[in-house]
């Protein structure tokens, strides 16, 4: 029996095309800016995203962590939604990369979609010299750990107004943001345009194997370039790895709403080879409040040695029971 594999998006394997494209890449020393595919991939994102440039990066987290870096200096504040990626699972890197400090916020209706109400009530700006000010506010688009919920345009549209309004930068974690751009049928672009960086990942919904963008200005994009080095992520014929980024940017886009489709027995995709079935932790992309969802079968995961786990489990307890009755 074939197992498919359903603990995140991240598990996917390369496609054909995507494998052919590795090895047959032009390739040149990304660290000179001489990867003629490591360009062409830099360059066709910016066109998708609308920004000046962008920086290929290996990881999501490094291409955050570069932004707090350069929206932030040391002893400043970056406000995040209490369950953010940047703040549980980046291993504390704004206070040892940046020197900054997380402000956790509730969303106010539990959604883990901000409003600006809820920002503002956080922020520090303006006020006691002995008050670590405000610097960034960092969004998440599609936010994961709360279950793929949706930012809508108007809403990022809206924060980051009133951000800029009061002189700070907004960064988008938009790791799976074209995913949040297929499932409320905008384009990636609308969805970023008004941050001043966006990292979004190849390696999630996409289906490379490796990598993740960071766009902002030229001026931007040149710093975090210099940051990149620094981090150690400074790779030499990355074209190898680009190349499969690029096929992903063109293809895979296409095909997320059939991701997002519910499915009720993987069984329906046996016509799939196992490179094309791409199932992700956010299928289920939840419709931010007020905005209508369709209702999704619930799926049963069993754990393929169940059966022994709860034996012994079963065992466990009652030798525990027998060891307090005999104590009594």
């Amino acid at each position: 029996m074939t197992l498919i594999d359903l603990r995140s998006d991240t598990v996917t394997k390369p496609t054909p095309a995507m494998r052919r494209a590795m090895a047959e890449a032009e390739v040149g020393d990304d660290v000179y800016g001489e990867d003629p595919t490591v360009n062409r991939l830099q360059e066709r994102a910016a066109e998708l995203f609308e920004k000046e440039a962008a920086l290929f990066v290996p990881t999501g987290s490094m291409g955050n962590q570069i932004a707090v870096k350069l929206h932030t200096r040391p002893g400043t504040e970056v406000v995040i939604e209490e369950r953010g990626h940047i703040y549980n699972y980046e291993m504390a890197a704004m206070a040892a990369v940046s020197g900054a400090l997380a402000r956790p916020v509730k969303s106010s209706d539990g959604s883990g979609v901000l409003a600006w109400d809820d920002i503002a009530g956080a922020l520090h700006v303006g006020g006691a010299y002995y008050v670590a000010p405000t610097a960034l506010v960092a969004l998440e688009n599609s936010h994961n750990l709360a279950g793929g919920t949706l930012m809508t345009r108007a809403r990022t549209e809206e924060i980051c107004a009133r951000a800029h309004a009061a002189g700070l930068a907004v960064h988008l974690d938009g790791a799976r943001v074209f995913n949040a751009a297929a499932a409320l049928g905008e384009r990636v672009a609308a969805l970023a345009r008004p941050v001043d960086s966006v990292m979004f990942c190849l390696s999630k919904g996409l289906g490379a194997p490796v990598g993740s963008m960071l766009l902002g200005t030229r001026a931007f994009v040149e710093e975090a370039r210099a940051w990149r080095k620094l981090l150690g992520g400074g790779m030499r014929q990355a074209g190898v790895l680009a190349a499969a980024g690029l096929v992903a940017l063109e293809e895979s886009p296409p095909r997320l709403v059939e991701d997002h489709r519910p499915r009720s027995r993987p069984d329906q995709h046996r016509h799939l080879r196992r490179d094309q079935y791409r199932p992700h932790v956010e299928r289920h992309l939840r419709a931010p409040p007020g905005r209508a969802r369709r209702p999704r079968p619930r799926l049963r995961h069993r754990h393929p040695h169940g059966h022994a786990l709860r034996r012994v489990r079963r065992r466990h307890r009652a030798r525990a029971r027998s060891a307090q009755e005999s104590e009594q």
